[in-house]
């Protein structure tokens, strides 16, 4: 009875083989031969599944990209920023066998850029992974631990490309674990921070203008639910009406006086809401 062959077993085999020769002996010095040898197959079997080298990288190439895709496909939305930075850091962190193929895959495709063809296929990988990225970001958005004036799709697409650096500088350079460690933490403390909301940015805050001449200056005041206020919560309108307790004459450019003169024409109850702000909030 023959045997039965599982041709995706079979290809898979051949093609860990040829990295393996690809890596050690360099694409373009290595031989079907090699491979096969490497493989454990006669040079006619070899030919079964990949007609030349090229299909055969080719079908790495294109392994290579499947897996990535079908890890963050296949992935559930994270619940908070840190499973987020958790499974970016996963990412980053890629075994030694494909950061050796990094190399090889320039040695043989770096020619191939300049194909409009193979660029927006490879282009289109990245714009998939941006959008992942994006969604994650979204989900944590609608959470609450995601800053809402952050652009996901933007951060998403940008993420993509810093991971993608990152992974290419691991095998090009061959950066050793240890500081390639501390560069992905790094990175990620730096991202993470930046868009996590944190407790103090969940008071509602307003803007409002407390004087006009000679520089315009802007306050943010958190709301404490005094009465006779009419500002526009920011950032939502440019445009904001001065609140009714300043209204009886500008206060000038409180960046060059005193705290008495900035709450000089305020009710005495605002003005330890203008003082803890005005000094961490003004925005002009």
């Amino acid at each position: 009875m023959p045997k039965i062959v599982d041709r995706e077993e079979m290809q898979n085999g051949i093609l860990d083989a040829a990295m393996q020769v690809f890596t050690e002996r360099g694409y373009h010095a290595a031989t079907i031969a090699d491979v096969a040898r490497a493989a454990g197959l006669g040079k006619g079997t070899l030919y079964l599944y990949f007609k030349n080298k090229e299909a055969m990288t080719e079908a790495m190439v294109e392994r290579h990209f499947a897996g990535m895709e079908t890890s963050f496909v296949d992935a559930s939305l994270p619940e908070t920023l840190d499973d987020f930075a958790a499974s970016l850091d996963a990412t980053m962190n890629v075994p030694d066998e494909h950061a050796r193929f990094i190399p090889v895959f320039f040695e043989v495709f770096g020619p191939s850029f300049a194909s409009p063809s193979f660029t927006a296929k490879v282009a289109s990988f990245f714009e998939r992974l941006g959008n992942h990225y994006a969604e994650c970001l979204k989900h944590l958005q609608d959470g609450g631990e995601v800053r809402p004036d952050v652009d996901a799709k933007l951060l998403g697409r940008t993420l993509a490309s810093t991971i993608d650096g990152m992974i290419l500088h691991r095998g090009l350079f061959g950066l050793p674990k240890a500081r390639y460690a501390k560069m992905r933490r790094e990175m990620l403390n730096t991202i993470v921070e930046g868009s996590r909301v944190h407790s103090s940015d969940r008071s509602p805050r307003c803007l409002v203008r407390v004087a006009s001449d000679p520089i315009p200056v802007w306050v943010v005041i958190k709301a404490t639910g005094a009465k006779n206020r009419s500002s526009i919560p920011f950032p939502q309108q440019p445009a904001l009406r001065l609140p009714q307790f300043a209204r009886t004459r500008p206060v000038g450019d409180i960046s060059r006086r005193n705290k008495r003169t900035k709450s000089a024409h305020l009710p005495p109850k605002h003005a330890d809401d203008l003082h803890a702000s005005t000094s961490r909030s003004r925005s002009c």
